[in-house]
């Protein structure tokens, strides 16, 4: 095929290509022309949107001012009527309610949007409020005089119904009321006429128009005892019981009635125990229920363990041993009070929880603290097994953890600011070179001579005498709160060289010193062997250290807590990973 025809054959090809092209160009061009006007006619249907949903907006507000005026339309309407009244007596007797609509006009006013009409109401309201006292006080002010002068005669006839009612509830007056002449008449009794004079006093006061209000707590109260006495003596009950209604005075299903009766007198009992000057007395009558249940004794217990405590810190164990508290010698005790036993035989017979709340609101306040005596905690107790009131026991046990919390809280803050963790962090090897030997500063002395104050506290209270038990565990939780809070702290270092060691030593010998003389013997207190291995640890050698865990006497410290300890203590080499190992793998056996 020449040349010619070659190019005559591509030039078709590409005019066909080019064709294609265009055609694809003109598909392209309708397509962008359909985009574009779906895009415009997307906008202009959000524009609409956005058009009726503020059209919408706009009518819901102004729905909502319609619905505020037509309150106040209506509160307008009320206001006219009260204006158009006639007669003084019901004008008087409508001024409170009219003087509350014109309180809810004026609030419904200003909730209104900023309008011409709002400005318009302030002032009809404004005319209104003159109006209505223009119409009271041409009632109030002659009226004035007359009541300065009938006042002081009021209070009298008032006084001496009073005196009237008092004789009524009492039982030494009986009234009989006329009803068609609306008098009263009294006289002297010796039998039972409290339900007929008593209805005969609440219509005559009916009859008065007086202030009810003046009598009905008295009628309320006297009316509930003598119905609970009397339940099944009520010849009248039914006359009582309308007018009771018209008092606005509430009586209850009988039955119901009775009930609260009973618990208010089983609860003024529980009242005049604890509110009884006797009550310290009471409290320190103390029964021994775990052995003589019958046996008075108001000894104290003493503790001479804490003479001298911190002197002679370097003496061998036995010396320690040579200090005994009473908590190794004394046989167990569990003391309650006589204010148990009086509280028991109040409410034996008469088992409700509103009693029960009585008990811990009262016990809570007058009972002694929990961190000086356990007689509440002991007494609450008792009480709750012999009337079977399992809540008052819940009640004992969740307010000896929350004084609990108190108190960790409290010694926790005694432990920081003797800042063990602080004071080993900032010791260096540099201090090797210096004349510091480790010894406890006066500040550290200091702070430690606190925390010996605040054990000898609970030491030198009946605490240990009121629950022997009971104190035990609550020695053992602060001596194991302390102990933990040391080795924690030294747990912490990195890098524990010679220096720290020593200091570590001292601390830990400070803090035995005042926990033992707190709890006894050292041999009784785990936590003292767990926190003289870690001294050991820190300040012994690796052949001494793999010799005692052989020997088992690492017991009380967590693979963990070894490996943890050595790696801080010794700088890393080939015999400390050894130890390590053996000491992992014999663990894992």
């Amino acid at each position: 095929m020449s040349i010619a025809q070659l190019l005559e054959l591509n030039q078709l090809e590409l005019q066909s290509i080019s064709s294609k092209i265009d055609t694809f160009e003109l598909h392209v061009e309708e397509n962008e022309v359909s985009i574009t006007k779906e895009e415009e006619e997307e906008e202009e249907e959000d524009d609409e949107y956005q058009k009726t949903h503020q059209e919408i907006t706009r009518i819901d507000a102004q729905l909502a001012l319609l619905d505020k005026l037509w309150y106040i339309r209506g509160y307008l309407a009320e206001i006219e009527l009260y204006l158009a009244l006639t007669d003084v007596e019901e004008a008087v007797d409508q001024y409170s309610a009219v003087k509350d609509i014109t309180s809810k006009m004026s609030e419904a006013i200003q909730g209104l949007p900023p309008c011409l009409i709002k400005l318009e109401l302030h002032q009809t309201h404004t005319d209104y409020e003159k109006r209505i006292e223009q119409k009271v006080s041409g009632i109030f002010f002659p009226l004035e005089g007359v009541f300065r002068v009938l006042k002081p005669v009021d209070s009298k006839i008032v006084n001496a119904w009073d005196e009237l009612l008092s004789r009524i509830i009492g039982g030494t007056t009986a009234a009989v009321f006329d009803d068609e002449h609306q008098v009263l008449t009294s006289s002297l009794t010796q039998e039972d006429k409290y339900v007929d004079s008593l209805v005969a006093f609440m219509m005559f006061i009916d009859a008065c128009r007086s202030d009810k209000n003046k009598f009905r707590s008295k009628i309320n109260h006297s009316m509930v005892n003598y119905l609970s006495l009397h339940i099944t003596k009520l010849p009248n009950l039914a006359k009582l019981r309308q007018l009771c209604g018209s008092w606005n005075i509430q009586i209850s299903d009988l039955d119901e009635l009775y009930y609260n009766w009973q618990t208010d007198q089983y609860i003024d009992r529980v009242r005049k125990i604890f509110m009884s000057p006797e009550l310290g007395e009471w409290v320190n009558q103390l029964y021994d229920i775990s052995s003589s249940p019958n046996q008075v004794s108001n000894t104290q217990n003493s503790n001479n363990d804490w003479d001298n405590w911190d002197e002679a810190w370097d003496e061998e164990e036995d010396d320690e041993q040579q200090h005994k508290t009473s908590l190794e010698t004394d046989k167990p005790k569990v003391m309650i009070s006589q204010v148990a036993h009086k509280i028991v035989e109040a409410i034996i017979d008469f088992n409700n929880p509103n009693i029960f709340d009585s008990v811990k609101a009262l016990a809570s306040v007058l009972y002694p603290s929990y961190m000086e005596s356990f007689v509440m905690f002991n007494d609450l107790h008792y009480i709750a097994e012999q009337i079977q009131a399992a809540t008052l026991a819940r009640f004992a046990d969740n307010y000896w953890t929350q004084q609990l919390a108190g108190l960790d809280t409290e010694i926790l803050e005694i432990l920081r600011e003797i800042g063990v963790n602080k004071r080993l962090a900032n010791v260096t090897e540099e201090d090797s070179d210096s004349s510091d030997d480790g010894t406890l500063d006066d500040v550290t002395v200091a702070k430690f001579s606190k925390l010996h104050q605040k054990l000898k506290s609970l030491s030198d209270s009946q605490l240990h005498y009121t629950n022997t038990a009971k104190y035990h565990d609550l020695a053992s939780h602060i001596v194991k709160l302390i102990n933990t809070y040391f080795i924690h702290s030294i747990y912490l270092l990195e890098d524990i060289g010679q220096v720290q060691a020593t200091k570590i030593g001292n601390l830990v010998d400070a803090c035995n010193k005042i926990t033992i003389a707190f709890v006894g013997s050292k041999r009784e207190e785990l936590l003292y062997h767990k926190l003289d291995n870690v001294k050991f640890i820190v300040g012994g050698h690796l052949a001494d250290i793999l010799d005692r865990f052989y020997r088992g006497e690492l017991y009380d410290l967590d693979t963990e807590e070894i490996t943890a300890l050595i790696e801080s203590t010794f700088t890393p080499s080939e015999r400390r990973e050894r130890a390590i190992q053996e000491i992992t793998e014999f663990r894992r056996m």
